[in-house]
């Protein structure tokens, strides 16, 4: 049984979902599926132990590297931090000693 679904995404995404969809000759709705099942796959931890150990500080001296926009840091920085506090929330890392 399937069941119908809205969601909003920006016009840049959309329109690639809609090249790879006439590339491929697959319908949107089948290529929309596919990759919210493999998201769902990567990054379900149901039944599995967590790969890896979430820091317990980040510090920005840490990730800060010649390459980086140094504008760029901060923002990224914050969102690891971010996606760590969510995945302890979650039960998915467990804090290092």
């Amino acid at each position: 049984m399937t069941k119908a679904i809205t969601i909003r995404a920006d016009e840049r995404t959309l329109d690639q979902l809609e090249e790879l969809a006439r590339s491929t000759e697959r319908s949107r709705n089948f290529l929309a599926n596919q990759a919210l099942k493999e998201y769902l796959e990567r990054h379900s931890t149901e039944g599995r132990a967590p790969q890896v150990a979430a820091p317990k500080a980040v510090r920005l001296e840490d990730y800060r590297s010649a390459f980086w926009n140094e504008d760029d840091s901060d923002d990224f920085i914050n969102y690891l931090e971010e996606e760590r506090q969510r995945s302890l929330q979650a039960g998915g890392f467990r804090e290092l000693e």
